[in-house]
């Protein structure tokens, strides 16, 4: 993750983490043990500004993170590497109007 300005990581299993990376809004899987990183995928927005668990979130049976995206909020399914825009939510910071 060397030159990348992170702006959010939630744990989804022992040793593996889902991080969102701000500059290119992006998200990766990381494993703790390999120091293996997987991207995810691509976000909708300029910038990516933080993850959260679904409730009930389990890693081998319902593996869905909201990630709050610049102009989206989008779902990351952290198994598939599936990202999904899920509805529009512009936030209002000092990038917004460039």
């Amino acid at each position: 993750m060397q030159g990348k300005y992170i702006t959010d990581i939630v744990e989804v299993s022992k040793n593996i983490i889902v991080v969102a990376s701000y500059s290119d809004c992006s998200y990766f899987k990381i494993n703790l043990e390999t120091k293996e990183e997987t991207l995810l995928g691509k976000g909708f927005s300029p910038y990516s500004m933080g993850l959260c668990l679904f409730p009930d979130f389990d890693y081998d049976n319902f593996p869905f993170v909201l990630a709050k995206e610049d102009d989206w909020i989008s779902v990351i399914n952290v198994q598939s590497g599936f990202v999904y825009r899920l509805t529009s939510c512009s936030t209002h910071n000092q990038n917004y109007l460039n």
